[in-house]
């Protein structure tokens, strides 16, 4: 792997915030399997609130200590077995939820790109790109990230607009909460976990500038992620009604497919979609296989990092191929899971470490 010391501004902190939460969280919104309830885009709302608390105690870590590397102060302050039980967690369930991207990426291939082309050259081509990038280490992946971050702007844009279609019909669009507050809840946190990708700024955070402003940045990104999030939901309802919308595999791409049929000679512009949607499932999986190889260097130096990328890509690689279709997870597992370690396990460190007395020159109030 490339050099890492690097140091990055505002907007690349922007741009990473939102790779690193686009992927399943848009394609798939609003399917959560049993536990979807008619108030989808007021549970996004709500449901990014802990993120916004999580990139506000990582703007405070960031001021407090110089090296704003909160997994080099885990490893230097705690002792080795909680050190070494807290990175092995944080690793295999990124390698979890790299499965599971990964296979949302093949559902789409197959379904609307390569129907007859074996999963495992599918995953092998895409994982191959993937370890590659993850190679050349954040510096090579940020500007990837940047280049691209445009094109979620389009999306954004192109999904406002649809807004004023022929199809959409507000009186689709449900009550604010149609349920008990217990199902509610259940279910809002299955759409909490569309931002978890956003727990690798603890990482990202210890490359850029001292002075850059991180809490805005962090922030601007989670709002346009959510905004997304909240107008995409309120127009495949608004277009499709409600039970309709649950049976599409991808509400976003038969957006699109509608879209093309109404404009004459783009009738396959949902393939222009689908196509630059993969890149976005391939910005997230290399940001989490970064951030995977980035917490292996900070605990075992000694192993060359190249080691570290061949063997999550293989570890990808058989998980993907050897497990169930994306349709099949058992959700609720998975959404407890992505919550603790996205949320609740970096939250306890941050804290642990904001209200911790400060020793000797490690750390610094701003």
């Amino acid at each position: 792997m490339k050099n890492d010391e690097q140091i990055f501004r505002s907007f690349d902190i922007f741009a990473l915030t939102v790779c690193s939460t686009f992927g399943v969280g848009l394609v798939f919104l609003p399917f959560v399997s049993g536990e979807e309830i008619r108030s989808a885009w007021l549970k996004l709302i709500v449901g990014v609130i802990p993120y916004f608390i999580l990139v506000y105690l990582i703007h405070r870590f960031v001021q407090k200590y110089d090296s704003q590397n909160l997994m080099l102060e885990t490893k230097n302050h705690l002792p080795k077995l909680i050190y070494y039980g807290i990175i092995i967690y944080f690793i295999l369930s990124t390698l979890y939820s790299g499965i599971v991207v990964t296979k949302g990426m093949d559902t789409i291939v197959q379904t609307y790109l390569l129907p007859e082309t074996p999963r495992s050259i599918i995953i092998g081509s895409f994982l191959l790109v993937v370890g590659a990038a993850a190679y050349y280490g954040v510096a090579a992946i940020t500007r990837f990230v940047v280049f691209f971050v445009m094109f979620d702007v389009v999306i954004l844009l192109f999904l406002i607009a649809l807004f004023f279609g022929d199809h959409f019909r507000w009186i689709y669009i449900p009550p604010l909460i149609a349920v008990d507050p217990i199902t509610f809840s259940l279910s809002t946190l299955s759409d909490t976990i569309r931002y978890a990708g956003v727990f690798v700024l603890i990482a990202f955070v210890s490359h850029v500038k001292k002075k850059e402003k991180v809490l805005h940045a962090m922030n601007y990104g989670l709002i346009f992620v959510m905004v997304t999030y909240v107008v995409l939901s309120l127009v495949a309802v608004g277009t499709f009604g409600f039970e309709q919308t649950l049976a599409l595999l991808s509400p976003f791409i038969a957006l699109v497919q509608t879209f093309g049929g109404e404009a004459g000679g783009l009738e396959r512009i949902d393939l222009f979609f689908v196509s630059f949607w993969i890149i976005a499932f391939y910005k997230m999986v290399i940001i989490h296989v970064w951030f995977m190889v980035y917490l292996a260097r900070i605990t075992w130096p000694k192993i060359h990092p190249t080691k570290w990328v061949i063997t999550y890509i293989l570890i990808l690689f058989i998980g993907v191929v050897a497990t169930a279709d994306f349709t099949n997870e058992p959700w609720r597992p998975y959404h407890v899971n992505t919550f603790i370690y996205s949320f609740i396990l970096p939250i306890i460190l941050l804290c642990y470490f904001l209200f911790r007395k400060k020793r000797g020159g490690a750390a610094h109030e701003s």
